[in-house]
Formats: C-alpha cells, structure tokens, sequence
C-alpha cells in the first residue's frame, strides 16, 4: 500500500490559514497579557496612594479633636474666669489645658 504524502492544494492552504490566524490570536493574548499587567500594577498604586490618604486623614481627624478639646478647655477656663471659677473648676480646667499642650507638644515632634 502507498501511504499519501503530500495533503491536497486545498488543505494546505487552510492550515496555513490556520496558523497564521493562531499566531495572531496568540500576539493579541500577549498584548493584552501585559495590558493587564500595566492595569494591575496602577491599581496597586491606587490602592497604596489611598492607603496613605486614609492614614493622613485619621492623622488629621485626631489633630482636629484636639484642637477642639483646646479649645473647649479654653472657653471653659474664660467661662469660669468670668463667672468666678471655684478651686475645683479651675484645677480641672487647668488640667485640661495641661493635658491639651501635652498633646500639641506631640503633634509637633
């Protein structure tokens, strides 16, 4: 028997055709394989840019609650001034005022 050893003209072609689409395909999955690595490698960059924001932001919330406290303590020493502060009254309201230095001295170093 005699086995075949050429496919026909026809064949051929098609599996040319063939290859070279999946050539094709697979450059478009590379291209789009290191599109996605780009893609991936932002939001990572995001998602560490909005890790610090969030960190600055509770840094900023705590510098706000003690600038209130500061003030609180102010306001209520002027309150008591006025109205003739009691030993108690002052003592806490210097407390107060001590314990918010304390915590801008912090803030600052």
């Amino acid at each position: 028997r005699e086995v075949k050893a050429a496919s026909s003209p026809g064949q051929s072609k098609l599996q040319d055709e063939s290859l070279q689409q999946a050539e094709e395909a697979a450059e478009a999955l590379e291209a789009a394989t290191g599109e996605v690595h780009v893609y991936m490698e932002l939001l990572e960059k995001s998602r560490k840019e909005a890790r610090e924001l969030r960190s600055e932001l509770f840094k900023e919330r705590a510098s706000a609650r003690r600038l209130k406290k500061t003030a609180d303590a102010l306001i209520m020493r002027e309150v008591l001034s006025e109205g003739g502060m009691g030993s108690e009254e002052a003592e806490a309201a210097d407390a107060l005022l001590g314990w918010a230095a304390g915590e801008a001295e912090g803030m600052r170093g």
